[in-house]
């Protein structure tokens, strides 16, 4: 009766590391799909928080308060996943991109004058 180990199969050749180009490389190129994702996933939760804020000013600042920290980071990731969008197809379509740019800054002067001249009750 033998102990010894079972005969082992010889080891494969160790492969090269890929270059991290070529590992990133499918992800360089824009996606419509994903970027409507990414929009999804951050623009509803946002608008959504936007909503609960003002409605939170009509039940006191505590109920506002609540939600100032996932409304500062809901603000973050949308605005850097607009701007790199905006930055990605304004070199495509420089006069729309400037346009929805004006949009989406009148949108938040309206929500920052809505919240700071707010009637005290």
């Amino acid at each position: 009766m033998s102990l010894s180990a079972p005969p082992r199969a010889a080891a494969a050749p160790p492969t090269a590391p890929r270059p991290w180009r070529e590992i990133i490389a499918p992800y360089a190129k824009p996606s419509g799909r994903h970027a409507t994702t990414q929009l999804l996933n951050t623009g509803l939760p946002f608008l959504v928080i936007m909503a609960a804020l003002f409605c939170g000013l009509d039940h006191g600042i505590w109920a506002t308060l609540l939600l100032a920290l996932p409304a500062a980071v809901s603000v973050i990731a949308t605005g850097v996943i607009v701007l790199g969008l905006f930055s990605h197809l304004g070199k495509e379509h420089p006069r729309q991109v400037r346009r929805a740019i004006n949009l989406f800054e009148r949108g938040l002067h309206y929500g920052a004058k809505r919240i700071i001249h707010q009637p005290p009750q």
